[in-house]
């Protein structure tokens, strides 16, 4: 796996993630010692503090095991070569290859054959639209997102294009939400 396309899909925050969590454990154990010491006013939000470490590690303990187990396919040769080859979109956020698809900081590669239905999704905050995504659902049911864009003029159109540019790779695919 070459270190471009390792840098491309591996998740950037990971680090932050970690030192956020070990903060919290930290934090955690230093009131539990606390709480010994005859202080029991400092056992729940060690109890809390715990908790939250513990989440927090979940994100980069995934990440890592995504990534190894993209390292670990037999087809890592094909799948760099491909990343190599596609075609970069808006900014880089997504790559379109010959037979898959890179989405940036994702550590998910997917497969056009592996896409069964695929759909926009329109997420809106207090009724205002704020981006718009390319979901997808796999031949083993799992969704996904393959592509979030800002609304800096992602438009229907433009969602309809990459819609029917997945489409023309794998005409098996059943587009729409139902």
């Amino acid at each position: 796996m070459s270190k471009e396309f390792k840098d491309y899909i591996s998740s950037t925050g990971n680090i932050i993630w970690i030192v956020l969590a070990a903060l919290t454990l930290f934090a955690s154990i230093k009131m539990f010692i606390s709480s010994s010491d005859g202080d029991s006013s400092a056992a729940m939000p060690a109890m809390v503090f715990l908790i939250l470490g513990v989440v927090l590690m979940i994100a980069p303990v995934k990440s890592y095991l995504d990534l190894k187990k993209l390292q670990d396919d037999v087809n890592i040769r094909l799948i760099d070569e491909d990343f190599h080859r596609a075609q970069p979109y808006r900014d880089d956020l997504v790559r379109f290859g010959d037979r898959w698809i890179f989405t940036k900081r994702s550590n998910r590669v997917v497969g056009y054959n592996e896409i069964v239905q695929i759909y926009q999704y329109v997420h809106s905050t207090n009724g205002v639209e704020d981006h718009r995504m390319i979901q997808y659902k796999d031949v083993r049911g799992k969704t996904g997102t393959l592509c979030k864009l800002k609304l800096r003029g992602a438009s229907d159109g433009e969602m309809k294009n990459i819609v029917a540019f997945i489409y023309s790779k794998n005409p098996n695919i059943k587009i729409g939400y139902r």
